[in-house]
């Protein structure tokens, strides 16, 4: 047990704008995206999820660890080697259109002193070649002023949860720690309004205007 608790803050705010969206969120094809603080966000998105038809986006250098804990069928490899990204796109049009969904972080993750990192590349390119303009980008942000102590305790709560399983449940130190709350923000659009922000950037301010459209989003949320 992490002893960490998701507050869904929709949930509480505008509950039936909650329930239709979340019925978008788990019937409609396309991507979700999210900010990435920290080592939990994965399990927060799919804690909403209600359906099996999901890939994540996960790096090389993470894609064994995710794959023995939630099977490689559920996963794509991502990279930066030329002479596979069109493999790699091909993977994530093709779930798409048989009506998947696909689970990526724009940020690419592991960005220290940098609460909002920009996006990087991949994201632009995965908006023009594999999203038609009515498929769905399901957007979350995960509090990075609720996730930064966590990240900073000595003994992270993962650890906990591993020395449980390995070895005992005795183990798992996260029972001596209070219970933290972080909350996670969420939205609907599609990707045609992603697009036409795409549409109206140069090749040098991509990024920057795809980040500050998706932390615009969450312009009444707290670092935003």
């Amino acid at each position: 047990e992490s002893k960490i608790k998701p507050v869904y803050t929709l949930e509480k705010e505008d509950p039936l704008l909650c329930d239709e969206n979340r019925q978008k969120l788990n019937t409609e094809a396309g991507v979700v995206i999210a900010n990435h603080p920290g080592y939990f966000d994965t399990f927060f998105i799919l804690n909403t999820l209600k359906r099996k038809d999901v890939k994540i986006v996960v790096s090389g250098s993470n894609y064994e660890t995710f794959g023995r804990a939630i099977g490689e069928e559920f996963l794509i490899k991502a990279t930066r080697d030329p002479s596979e990204v069109v493999s790699f796109l091909r993977s994530i049009k093709d779930h798409i259109e048989s009506g998947g969904l696909v689970l990526i972080y724009p940020t690419g993750g592991g960005h220290d002193n940098d609460k909002n990192p920009p996006f990087e590349n991949g994201f632009s390119v995965i908006l023009k070649r594999c999203l038609k303009p009515t498929d769905m980008v399901y957007s979350f942000y995960i509090d990075p002023e609720d996730f930064g102590p966590l990240v900073d305790e000595k003994i992270s709560r993962l650890s906990g949860i591993v020395s449980a399983v390995t070895v005992h449940p005795s183990f798992n130190v996260n029972r001596l720690k209070e219970e933290a709350e972080v909350r996670v923000h969420e939205r609907y659009s599609t990707a045609e309004e992603w697009q036409e922000v795409l549409d109206s950037s140069n090749k040098k301010e991509k990024n920057q205007k795809l980040t500050e459209h998706f932390l615009g989003s969450f312009q009444n949320k707290p670092d935003t």
